[in-house]
């Protein structure tokens, strides 16, 4: 049987450099806010603080793109195409509706009014995503609409608007905005992983079971930043910043703690969980 890992990459776009790694069991469609908070604590910069995001639609979900705005970060993260439907013209995907956030309305292309009841549904997210509540938005014009059958064979048309749309919007805007600077993302973060596959040779990992694998991909990712800041800053150089470098250990040692405790402290919370009991050791830890 093989087991398969997802290794998430963070890549600075002045020196390719990568700033986070982690291995996961996960996909993209639940990785984008987790690795880009990294990052952005890894390059010590504040919430405060712009950093602009260029991903592939793989990692394109609404939550996600969400949690990364609400951090100011810029999404130019590329967007799913909609699917063509057969018995709807083009000129009526829902994408073609415009939305009226004053008055939390859509106008249809032929120029009526969609409105909605306020009523939160629940839907359960696809295998990349998580799942989301909506609203549906619908008019009865439609009964006497002449182009009808150009819009949907159902009595009235129903356009659904996910809580996260507005986070969505505005990523897929910048992406419409800056065709020629989202291109950029395949040089930046493709290019460890090419120097690392095509010029190493390292096409698969060597240990099993995701801390393992974690560990290694780290490893790996930490000679390649080595290597990449040799080529930067020339040999001597970089050992001159080494001799002059001071760590701060606490924060190492601290790091360190919390993962070593994490390790021994989950076996024993899935093993009270299991058995649905609770102690007082466990809320000490």
């Amino acid at each position: 049987m093989e087991v398969a890992y997802n290794t998430q990459n963070a890549v600075d776009d002045k020196h390719n450099l990568i700033v986070h790694t982690q291995a996961t069991n996960t996909n993209d469609g639940k990785a984008l806010y987790k690795a880009a908070i990294q990052a952005k604590e890894n390059l010590q910069l504040q919430k405060q603080d712009n950093l602009t995001l260029l991903a592939d639609k793989g990692y394109h979900t609404g939550a996600e793109l969400h949690l990364c705005q609400q951090e100011n970060m810029i999404t130019h993260v590329a967007y799913k195409e909609q699917p063509t439907v057969k018995h709807i013209d083009k000129a009526f995907l829902a994408e073609s509706f415009e939305y009226n956030q004053l008055t939390d309305t859509y106008s249809c292309p032929a120029g009526a009014v969609l409105t909605t009841l306020g009523t939160w549904h629940h839907k359960k997210g696809e295998a990349n995503e998580t799942s989301y509540r909506f609203k549906t938005y619908r008019t009865d014009a439609c009964k006497t609409c002449k182009l009808k059958d150009q819009c949907t064979k159902l009595p009235k048309r129903i356009i659904q608007r996910s809580e996260y749309q507005n986070a969505v919007d505005i990523n897929d805007n910048n992406i419409k905005q800056n065709p020629q600077y989202y291109k950029r993302r395949q040089a930046i973060c493709e290019h460890p992983f090419g120097s690392i596959k095509r010029h190493w040779g390292y096409t698969h990992t060597l240990l099993k079971g995701l801390q393992k694998v974690n560990g290694e991909m780290n490893l790996i990712m930490f000679c390649y930043n080595f290597m990449r800041t040799k080529n930067i800053l020339g040999f001597s150089k970089m050992l001159k910043q080494i001799q002059n470098w001071k760590p701060n250990y606490d924060k190492v040692v601290c790091s360190a703690k919390k993962r070593l405790i994490s390790a021994l402290y989950m076996p024993i919370k899935q093993t009270f969980s299991n058995t649905h009991c609770s102690s007082p050791f466990l809320k000490a830890a």
